[in-house]
């Protein structure tokens, strides 16, 4: 790819003429050969990773017409980076589990479990469900953001008589609504 900011003529274009294309990088114009896609076979892979981008734009587009959620998003730009290329990064980036924290849990009314989520640009949330031994739901909550931690903090409801053998279920969303999960056993 080549810097065409300076050249008068091509500054600010965007778009295919010829056998090059024109794209803007936050304040630069950048040019490079145009794709050849005669006769190409397309992996699994390759199909997949074009829904998911598919879907990325859509949700890009959506945050468009939330001009709060777009402001939040712009503030993490960095360099040259565009605000639609900060969005499908979020949308392509699921969180991170990095700890999950039982050990003050008792199976007691108000034990604490304390979880460790990640996420490049923002966690939206998180769920705890513990599930006794025989396998029965005991409860399942939403965990508060302890600011002075950065850690997400679930205070037990109910008392849980088979603790031995008991799992404790991690939900974490993100923003664009990516979700992983992990379980722990006490």
């Amino acid at each position: 790819m080549a810097n065409a900011t300076k050249n008068v003529l091509t500054r600010y274009n965007s778009g295919r003429i010829g056998d090059l294309v024109y794209r803007q990088l936050g304040k630069i114009t950048v040019v490079s050969k145009a794709p050849v896609f005669i006769n190409r076979q397309w992996t699994k892979s390759q199909l997949s990773n074009q829904n998911l981008f598919r879907q990325s734009m859509a949700y890009a587009q959506a945050i468009d017409r939330n001009s709060q959620l777009w402001t939040n998003y712009q503030r993490k730009r960095k360099g040259n980076q565009t605000t639609i290329n900060v969005i499908i990064s979020d949308f392509m980036r699921k969180p991170e589990i990095q700890s999950i924290d039982v050990r003050n849990y008792k199976g007691k009314t108000g034990n604490r479990i304390e979880v460790q989520a990640w996420d490049k640009y923002l966690v939206a949330g998180v769920i705890i469900t513990i599930i006794n031994a025989i396998g029965f739901e005991v409860e399942s909550g939403i965990a508060e953001l302890n600011l002075s931690t950065g850690n997400w903090v679930y205070k037990t409801k109910f008392e849980n008589p088979k603790l031995i053998g008991s799992k404790v279920a991690v939900r974490v969303t993100d923003s664009p609504g990516n979700v992983v999960q992990a379980f722990c056993t006490v």
